[in-house]
C-alpha cells in the first residue's frame, strides 16, 4: 500500500488521534484515492428496466460477481423499494478500524414517489423521495425525512468511523477532491454513551 496518500498529511495531522485507522485526514485521503482510482466522479441515478442490468449493476459497484448471493437480495430490496423500473444510483461509503483497515461498500439510493391519498380536492397527494438500500439489502427510509440521515443515524456497522460523499451525494470542491465527510458509527456512539 501507498504510505503517502496526499502529501499535505505531515506528522502533526497523523498526531490527532492514537488510532491512525480513525484518523480523519488519514481515512478521507484514502477514501479521495480510492474514489480517484475508480474514477467515482458523480452518483447519476440511472432508470433500470431489466433485472438483469441491475444484478450487472450491483454486482459491479458491489465488486462482486452478479451471481454471488449478495448481491439478488440488494438487488430484490432496491426493486420492492423503487417500482418495477428503479431509478437507482450509487455512492461508496467507507468504513475503517484497526481490524479491517479501510473497507469500501456501496449504498445506493432509489428515487421514490410516496403516495398519501386524496387531498380534500380529491387529487392524490404524492411526495417524491429517496429510499437507501446498504450492502447487505437494508432499507433505509422515511418519508419527508432525509433517507440519508436514517441511514447515518441507523446504519448496523461495527463501532469505529465511516467516510462517505458529503451529504449523500458525490461533489468535488475546485480542486476537483471528492467531498467527504467522516463520522463515528452509532454503534461507537452508543458504546461511548454507556456508563
Amino acid at each position: 500500500m501507498q504510505i503517502i496518500i496526499n502529501k499535505g498529511i505531515t506528522a502533526e495531522h497523523l498526531r490527532k488521534t492514537n488510532n491512525p485507522w480513525e484518523n480523519e485526514d488519514l481515512v478521507k485521503g484514502i477514501a479521495a484515492k480510492r474514489m480517484a482510482e475508480a474514477n467515482i466522479k458523480a452518483d447519476v441515478p440511472i432508470k433500470f428496466k431489466t433485472r438483469e442490468d441491475l444484478t450487472n449493476f450491483v454486482a459491479f459497484t458491489s465488486g462482486l460477481e452478479p451471481s454471488h448471493p449478495k448481491v439478488k437480495p440488494i438487488v430484490d430490496q432496491l426493486f420492492k423499494q423503487g417500482g418495477s423500473e428503479p431509478v437507482v444510483s450509487f455512492r461508496p461509503v467507507f468504513f475503517s478500524s484497526r481490524t479491517t483497515g479501510v473497507v469500501q461498500f456501496p449504498l445506493y439510493r432509489t428515487d421514490v414517489v410516496y403516495s398519501f391519498g386524496p387531498n380534500r380536492f380529491g387529487r392524490n397527494q404524492v411526495l417524491p423521495g429517496q429510499t437507501f438500500v446498504d450492502d447487505v439489502a437494508r432499507c433505509y427510509t422515511e418519508p419527508r425525512t432525509s433517507a440519508f440521515n436514517i441511514w447515518q443515524a441507523t446504519n448496523k456497522l461495527p463501532p469505529r468511523v465511516v467516510v462517505f460523499p458529503s451529504n449523500g451525494h458525490i461533489s468535488h470542491d475546485k480542486t476537483g477532491a471528492p467531498i467527504l465527510e467522516i463520522t463515528d458509527t452509532p454503534e461507537k456512539v452508543a458504546t461511548l454513551k454507556k456508563p
